[in-house]
């Protein structure tokens, strides 16, 4: 569905994104369950895997797309929720740090923090999330957000004055 031609896209990828978006139907509210992308994912395609991968016998345990697998495993709800999520720390981002001189370590790390962020989430387009870096990624998310707060206070702090 959708990548008619370019099946073999970023590693045969589009194959696997054309093989996973019809599944989306029947999850827009509740998704298939955690780490159950290999099991919903149709294994049987013999003939496409040959043609793709020149193997009929790979089995695909994994989207390669942080946001496909969200979305099959825990719901299109479930995404929709992590990408305002994202989307709100982007834009609180993006007006804390537009205004920043950086000569103070706060702003620093915060940027950094934000940059980390910026490069998971645009990676999550081509791989999906794993246990290796997925819990260090929440944890500079969380990081980046508290001094974001902390940077908007002091902000405020200093036009009252």
């Amino acid at each position: 569905f959708g990548f008619e031609g370019l099946e073999t896209f970023g590693s045969n990828r589009g194959y696997i994104w054309s093989r996973t978006l019809p599944l989306l139907k029947d999850t827009i509210i509740i998704g298939k369950g955690p780490d159950t992308f290999a099991i919903n994912f149709p294994q049987y395609d013999f003939l496409h895997k040959l043609k793709y991968y020149m193997t009929g016998n790979i089995f695909v345990d994994k989207a390669h797309n942080m946001y496909l697998q969200t979305a099959l495993q825990t719901g299109i709800l479930s995404l929709l929720a992590m990408l305002i999520l994202f989307g709100m720390y982007v834009v609180s981002s993006i007006r804390v740090y537009w205004k920043q001189d950086f000569k103070s370590f706060l702003p620093t790390i915060g940027a950094a923090c934000f940059t980390a962020f910026c490069s998971y989430v645009i990676a999550g387009f081509m791989n999906d999330s794993n246990v290796s870096v997925s819990p260090v990624f929440w944890v500079i998310f969380g990081l980046g957000t508290g001094i974001n707060l902390l940077l908007r206070r002091e902000m405020v702090k200093n036009q009252s004055e």
